[in-house]
């Protein structure tokens, strides 16, 4: 007998829009998205020890490279920044239908049971880069 597949479900959207007026405020691309994550956790509406659970059990995260901060590994430096250990850490292309196509393999990886709680994001700096 074989598992029933499971059926993703979005249960967080988080945003954060940091306008700039003098390059000593930017926040860099990585710390936007922790904080992005954050709001997405919080927007679960789940209580805080369930959503601190939450954020301790991400096994994937996808990440849509930037364009103006070069990073070595951004997947591998938000599981840090985050404390968690995923098995999966990907990144693919910039713009297009890259989001999209991440989301879509995250997706996927949770139909299949690889994984069970993913995080599908990105973030950009471009007023940082001047």
């Amino acid at each position: 007998m074989t598992a029933a597949p499971k059926i993703p479900v979005l249960i967080g959207v988080g945003q954060v829009k940091h306008q700039v007026n003098v390059l000593e405020n930017a926040i860099e691309p990585l710390h936007l998205i922790l904080d992005a994550v954050q709001h997405a956790i919080g927007d679960t509406g789940l209580p805080q020890d369930t959503q601190d659970l939450l954020k301790s059990r991400v096994d994937s995260i996808s990440v849509v490279p930037t364009w103006t901060w070069p990073y070595e590994n951004l997947p591998d430096l938000l599981a840090q920044k985050m404390n968690v250990r995923p098995q999966y850490l990907e990144t693919n292309e910039h713009g297009g239908h890259n989001p999209g196509f991440l989301l879509h393999k995250a997706a996927a990886r949770i139909a299949e049971g690889a994984a069970d709680i993913a995080v599908v994001c990105g973030g950009e700096a471009l007023a940082s880069s001047t």
